[in-house]
């Protein structure tokens, strides 16, 4: 990616004020951009969300299991949001005019708001599931696959998504959750998050 597409997401979404960013290279991970705090990675979101343009800031320093990235959607105009943050979702809504699949919206939104750990939406084709985790998650009481229903501008997503995360113990859980997400076209969105279920990640 643009090495200085990189460098712009950093200065706007992941340093704090006062800190600056002393240097910018290519490594096989993606873009590293050094900063007078911690070095971040920047690359494409893979798999894409649909159409948009996501990258990913990352730690340069590897996590078992790995921490969600902070997502940042640039838009055709240059203008760009941080997908991590309640308020800039709603700008990034806003400016879409809500004109986001809800396939697309689901993911987005199990991607980058499911706390410390990605998320990921059951039954999404986005990100391959090994079928004995799918088996699991699916014998969950409550959980089902996506369902929207559009009515005007009102729409209405029900899904459901799992992450891991670490346990004090040492061992990990898989968490599953149920989202309630009701929106307006050029309006405002608004979601809900369930707990579903804690399964051992073994």
């Amino acid at each position: 990616m643009d090495v200085e597409l990189a460098r712009q997401i950093v200065e706007r979404h992941a340093l704090p004020p006062g800190r600056h960013v002393e240097s910018v290279h290519e490594e096989p991970v993606g873009v590293v951009v050094e900063t007078d705090t911690l070095p971040r990675v920047v690359r494409p979101a893979a798999p894409p969300f649909g159409s948009l343009a996501v990258y990913e800031i990352g730690s340069a320093y590897h996590a078992d299991p790995p921490r969600a990235p902070v997502g940042v959607v640039v838009m055709p105009d240059g203008d760009s949001f941080h997908l991590s943050e309640d308020e800039e979702f709603h700008a990034f809504w806003a400016a879409t005019g809500g004109d986001v699949e809800p396939e697309v919206l689901a993911d987005l939104l199990a991607a980058y708001h499911s706390g410390e750990n990605p998320g990921y939406v059951v039954g999404s084709g986005r990100v391959p599931i090994a079928p004995r985790r799918a088996a699991q998650i699916a014998a969950v009481d409550g959980c089902e696959s996506l369902s929207s229903e559009q009515s005007g501008k009102s729409l209405r997503i029900r899904f459901c998504s799992w992450s891991i995360a670490p346990e004090p113990t040492g061992k990990d859980v898989v968490l599953v959750v149920r989202w309630d997400v009701d929106a307006e076209r050029q309006g405002p969105i608004a979601w809900t998050i369930t707990p579903l279920a804690d399964l051992p990640a073994d």
